[in-house]
């Protein structure tokens, strides 16, 4: 329920952008809103199937096809419809996200690896014995010194190409998938007692993610106010993204891991939505 929610949601984000010419202006202030919405409440469902999947690099691999399937028929449409596309799809962000929280896991688990093997007084150091880091694909390890480096280079990768890319919400998307997944760490939670199939597991993970997401969109209408000396239109918008959250606790979503083709249908989402609206430009048009 909660992603149909969030298919009609970017539907209507996708009108607004396809057809502004023929949309009211407070029309498509709200479209806009919608996209928000809509990009925070799948944020949060990656962010969950982040912690279910057993297969990150897998799970990375079709955002990222999808993705470009996605740009690609975002770009016919702009060749041929004249469609002012703003930002890259919200994909690119997802996908940039996992990639950034891979380099932070990385990091973080090669500096626990370094201290907990640090060079002894007499200045030998065995080698054999660090414990190294599992990389996929290949399952390969490697000496936490090296995997420090490929962290550090992996979160400074995923904030390059979403600024310089214009990913959809920019840095803003980009912390919001970081921190909806820190955010949900507490996986042995029971249930929220009135909505046991809610996506938060329990009070704790709910009230974190809210105060996460609270505390990201005042440090950016904050960094508006400074760099800009007032507030955006984009900035009031941008709290459209907490609607995500009351919406993802009274939506039910399955408490099973999806299907096969459940699962292909989510990742053939977006690329199918925005054919769809961009056939109906064409065919008006």
């Amino acid at each position: 329920m909660l992603k149909l929610v969030g298919y009609i949601l970017t539907l209507f984000y996708l009108t607004g952008i396809f057809f502004p010419e023929v949309i009211p202006a407070l029309v498509l202030l709200i479209s806009q809103m919608a996209g928000h919405t809509a990009f925070a409440i799948f944020a949060l469902l990656i962010a969950r199937g982040l912690r279910r999947s057993v297969n990150h690099f897998l799970y990375f691999l079709r955002i990222v096809v999808a993705a470009f399937v996605t740009e690609l028929i975002a770009a016919l449409a702009s060749w041929q419809l004249n469609v002012i596309m703003p930002e890259r799809n919200a994909l690119f962000t997802y996908a940039a996200g996992i990639a950034m929280l891979a380099g932070i896991a990385m990091t973080v688990g090669c500096y626990h690896d370094l201290v907990a093997h640090a060079i002894p007084a007499d200045g030998k150091w065995d080698k054999k014995t660090l414990f190294g880091v599992p990389v996929n694909p290949g399952n390969y390890r490697i000496s936490p010194i090296v995997g420090l480096v490929i962290g550090l280079i992996s979160i400074g990768g995923a904030i390059f190409v979403t600024v310089f890319f214009r990913f959809f919400h920019g840095w803003f998307g980009l912390l919001f998938v970081v921190l909806a997944f820190l955010a949900m760490r507490d996986a042995d939670e029971r249930q929220l007692p009135r909505f046991r199939r809610s996506m938060f597991t329990g009070t704790t993970s709910l009230l974190r993610t809210l105060l996460y997401a609270v505390y990201l969109i005042l440090a950016f209408a904050l960094v508006d106010i400074i760099v800009r000396r007032a507030g955006t239109i984009y900035s009031f918008t941008r709290t459209a993204t907490l609607l995500s959250i009351p919406l993802a606790i009274v939506l039910p979503e399955p408490s099973t891991p999806p299907g096969t083709v459940r699962r292909w249908l989510t990742y053939a989402a977006l690329p199918a939505l925005t054919a769809l609206v961009a056939l109906v430009k064409w065919i008006i048009g």
